[in-house]
């Protein structure tokens, strides 16, 4: 999930809003210096996606979050150009989602276009993992097709 750096926001700030160890925040936004962030700059947040959610009646930014056990500054991290005075019926925002199911089905038949995907996956939710072209060597031993 990606955030956006407002004025005075640190990573740290971000591990202890999203319950994510601060060394992994670190570790899936490699390049990026944690003591000169800069404002609208992007971060990865790892272990978590967003999921959009349609505004009805009634409802407010401090509901929603509520809601789904987050902070309102969570909310407003992902929608940066998010007005709460002005929520519109029908208006789709985006909601911070943890990851708390399983990602990966591992009992089924496994090919090097099934791993791919995998590993796409898993480096989206995951950015601290990192993969090399050497992998390919070791595939051949795996997937004789390869």
């Amino acid at each position: 999930m990606d955030v956006f750096v407002r004025q005075n926001d640190s990573l740290w700030y971000y591990s202890q809003l999203f319950k994510v160890n601060y060394q992994l925040i670190i570790d899936s936004n490699s390049g990026i210096d944690p003591l000169a962030l800069m404002i609208g700059q992007q971060i990865k947040i790892p272990g978590f996606t967003t999921t959009g959610y349609s505004i009805k009646q009634g409802d407010s930014l401090w509901a929603i979050a509520r809601s789904r056990n987050l902070s309102l500054d969570a909310l407003f991290l992902v929608n940066p150009n998010l007005n709460p005075n002005a929520l519109q019926v029908g208006q789709i925002i985006s909601v911070p989602l943890r990851i708390t199911w399983r990602l990966i089905q591992g009992n089924r038949e496994y090919d090097y276009e099934t791993m791919m995907t995998d590993v796409r996956r898993l480096k989206t939710i995951y950015p601290f993992i990192k993969t090399s072209p050497s992998g390919t060597r070791c595939l051949k031993g795996i997937f004789p097709r390869f």
